[in-house]
């Protein structure tokens, strides 16, 4: 019983620091229940009331909805709560340092012994590259329902998602549709305990349009297959196979704390019908081949080989891929092979090793090209350049982790070029210059270029960057005393033209 207060309070986690106005936390005592009010600006408000000894409200939500289940291994508690609050956007840094909701978001629930209630609304939610608009969840006893208006996702987008729950015979029976590229897409799922207290979700059926394939789930083969399994150490998923027309995809995972496995296998597989497309640029080709990784207590196995058939960008023919993966001698590690041989000459080539660990790949990579056409990605560029043409030959040194690389090397560029729409222009690099790497920095040492055009000429000074290849900033300047630096007429843009 009492009253605390927070004024200009920091919330710091491994990352970040957060900045808050006030935070006022009233707690009372009628008629045998704690009555807890919560007012702020910018984290919380609402009520809490009920008889409890924490108020971990997830933890209670979490062991409330699945003591149903018989073999769910619940704390004893026999605590009652009654919610309503307005959570406001930065209570989402308490729980993630990623995750972002809008205003106007709500929860409210009421939890006793013979009752389950719970509603969350909120008009955005996204966490890392994943974002939900008008998510509504409510759930009452062993019904529960979710809708979502739109999902946009580097793996997919979609919309008018809803999920139905219904609890019966100790399962939970999921039945999800939602739209993609127009199609109706259908994943039913069940999910249990098992007597090893092991949280198990059962895939039953599948029909899913991925980049214009419409994927489904072949549970002809044993029982024990098409399951995704959680505990505390670990989760795995067992073996799942779908099916495009004539493409076939199988593929199981396994992570725990002494054993990683993930093993998948491709046949006739189209590239573009599997992975996502990154910013404007479709990537085609036929896939075949195995990936098998198995680490066992620090120790290796596994081999992989797969081929890349007519590796396309933008309808631009890349080459033949090749990739290879095994065990070091002293199977402590990878070794990674990765060929692109177009014309029969190999004009990309990543060579090196990689470890599995906990929560990241450390690596050691090299990457090298010659003569490798960059005009297939000219669409990297978007808007701001176009036309982007030459033959980079290159070395590169990869080091650090998958997440979080560090870059070094140098490119060097062969009759290259570019245009620049918004000034009616097109350049050409005259001295086929070299490009220093310097982790996500592309730098322009006073590179001499040309227009295409008139022939004057400037020096470039700066850098291009870049987010893991996904985003690109531009941050350079050019010199001169003679430099044609627009031409355009009116009917390209009436606010700047001439030449």
């Amino acid at each position: 019983i009492g009253d605390v207060f927070f004024s200009d309070f920091t919330f710091i986690d491994n990352k970040f620091k957060y900045d808050f106005d006030e935070l006022v936390l009233q707690s009372r005592v009628n008629n045998n229940k704690r009555v807890v009010n919560v007012s702020s600006n910018d984290v919380i408000e609402g009520i809490l009331i009920g008889n409890f000894d924490s108020i971990d409200i997830l933890k209670q939500i979490y062991n409330a909805y699945n003591s149903r289940y018989t073999d769910f291994n619940r704390d004893k508690s026999d605590s009652e709560i009654n919610f309503n609050f307005i959570l406001k956007p930065k209570i989402a840094k308490f729980l993630s340092s990623n995750l972002i909701i809008g205003n106007n978001t709500f929860l409210s629930g009421k939890i006793i012994s013979d009752f389950f209630e719970l509603r969350f609304n909120s008009p955005q939610i996204s966490i890392n590259d994943y974002f939900l608009e008008n998510f509504k969840l409510n759930i009452v006893n062993n019904k529960g329902e979710i809708k979502i208006d739109n999902i946009n996702s580097p793996f997919f987008n979609g919309s008018s998602l809803i999920l139905t729950s219904l609890f019966e015979n100790d399962k939970t029976n999921f039945d999800i549709e939602f739209f993609s590229n127009e199609n109706l897409n259908k994943i039913k799922i069940s999910h249990f305990f098992n007597s090893k207290n092991q949280s198990i979700y059962e895939l039953n059926e599948l029909r899913f349009d991925y980049n214009n394939n419409t994927w489904f789930l072949d549970n002809s083969n044993f029982e024990e297959d098409n399951k995704l399994i959680f505990d505390k150490n670990s989760q795995e998923l067992k073996l799942a196979i779908k099916t495009s027309a004539k493409q076939k995809i199988d593929f199981k995972y396994l992570d725990s704390e002494n054993d990683f496995e993930f093993v998948s296998n491709f046949n006739n597989v189209d590239f573009s019908s599997i992975f996502p497309k990154p910013k404007n640029i479709l990537y085609e080709g036929l896939v075949n081949g195995s990936i098998f990784l198995n680490k066992n207590n620090n120790i290796y196995f596994g081999n992989s080989n797969l081929t890349i058939s007519n590796f396309l960008a933008n309808k631009n023919l890349i080459g033949d891929a090749q990739l290879e993966i095994n065990p070091s001698k002293n199977l402590d590690y990878y070794n990674i092979d990765l060929n692109i041989l177009k014309d029969f000459n190999s004009t990309f080539s990543l060579n090196g090793n990689f470890k599995i660990e906990s929560d990241d790949f450390p690596v050691d990579l090299e990457i090298n090209t010659k003569n490798f056409d960059i005009s297939p990605f000219s669409a990297i560029g978007e808007n701001v350049l176009t036309n982007i043409q030459g033959l980079f030959n290159s070395s590169i040194q990869v080091t650090g982790t998958f997440k979080k690389p560090k870059m070094s090397g140098y490119i060097h560029a062969l009759e290259s070029s570019f245009d620049v729409p918004y000034l009616g222009i097109g350049f050409n690099f005259s001295d086929d210059p070299k490009f220093m790497i310097d982790n996500y920095d592309i730098v322009i040492d006073k590179f001499n270029i040309e227009d295409k055009d008139l022939k004057t000429v400037g020096v470039m000074d700066g850098k291009i960057s870049h987010n893991r290849f996904k985003d690109w900033f531009l941050d350079f300047e050019i010199n001169s005393n003679n430099l044609l630096a627009l031409n355009t007429e009116r009917k390209d843009n009436e606010y700047y033209y001439g030449s």
